[in-house]
């Protein structure tokens, strides 16, 4: 009884913090959707975020549901403190692929005539800066932590005199499928991060890592290989039971050759196997 009343209570906690503001929704789906598309409301927008520039185009490479792109929306175990609203400013093409879910605090910006491209499943949390000058790629399931920014261009053209050259100041970024940018990171232009990688904390990415393959740890200022063979698991079934293994033992849980592919997402999802002598 006591679980139900727990559910209950948590839902309209949730709901509280979480108001989907109808005014900005409609607002924002008609104004950048033909009316077949924006009749349907696949953007939920949440608080009261602003709308500096809505001219450019939304492009939806997927089937379209209601709800299937929320921004400004809060999550109560998010590790920000979520009292400012996204900004946007939309005057190229946005690409949806899939649900994304675009949190609190942002700032985005996609240029005339640039590219913002978002995989299904995406996920940019709080407190992070896309400027989009160029093309920026961020692959399915890949998840951009807070106070993180990925910029495409510096805005400034730097005077090399001992080369005695100017260099172009924009380049595209690419960011694989199911890859982890953890918290604080900046990312530059032509910096181009595999599938399945982790980057971490404090990083500044700003080199072509596509030859060194997927499933690598990347960290460091400028950031470098720290090792391979790393992944960040998404599915959320394999978390439940990982918490629940590691709550009752120490040891790591050990995996065999065939659950890397269902990890990566390589093949179908299915669970990890729970070790039953750990579990008494």
């Amino acid at each position: 009884m006591q679980t139900l009343i727990n559910r209950i209570c948590s839902k309209i906690e949730r709901r509280s913090i979480n108001r989907i503001n109808w005014i900005r929704t409609l607002y924002f789906n008609f104004r950048l959707l033909p009316y077949r598309q924006a009749k349907q409301l696949p953007f939920y927008i949440y608080g009261k975020p602003s709308f500096n520039s809505l001219c450019g185009k939304v492009v939806f490479k997927c089937p379209i549901s209601r709800g299937m792109v929320k921004i400004n929306e809060q999550k109560i175990f998010a590790p920000s403190l979520q009292t400012l609203n996204t900004q946007i400013n939309l005057c190229g093409t946005l690409i949806i692929r899939g649900k994304t879910m675009i949190g609190c605090g942002n700032k985005i910006i996609v240029a005339k005539g640039a590219v913002l491209d978002l995989g299904a499943n995406t996920k940019i949390t709080d407190f992070c800066n896309i400027d989009c000058w160029t093309n920026i790629t961020i692959g399915d399931g890949s998840t951009i932590a807070h106070r993180s920014q990925i910029m495409d261009s510096n805005h400034h053209f730097v005077v090399n005199i001992n080369k005695g050259i100017i260099a172009k100041n924009m380049f595209p970024i690419s960011i694989g499928k199911e890859t982890w940018i953890c918290n604080s990171t900046t990312i530059t232009g032509g910096a181009k991060i595999p599938n399945h990688c982790i980057v971490g904390s404090n990083s500044l990415v700003n080199k072509d890592f596509s030859k060194e393959g997927d499933t690598c740890l990347i960290a460091g200022m400028p950031a470098k290989v720290i090792t391979k063979g790393i992944f960040r698991i998404y599915d959320q079934d394999n978390e439940d039971m990982l918490i629940n293994y590691f709550s009752n033992c120490d040891n790591p849980y050990s995996i065999n050759d065939e659950d890397i592919p269902s990890l990566m997402g390589e093949a179908v999802r299915k669970p990890l196997r729970i070790v039953n002598s750990l579990f008494g």
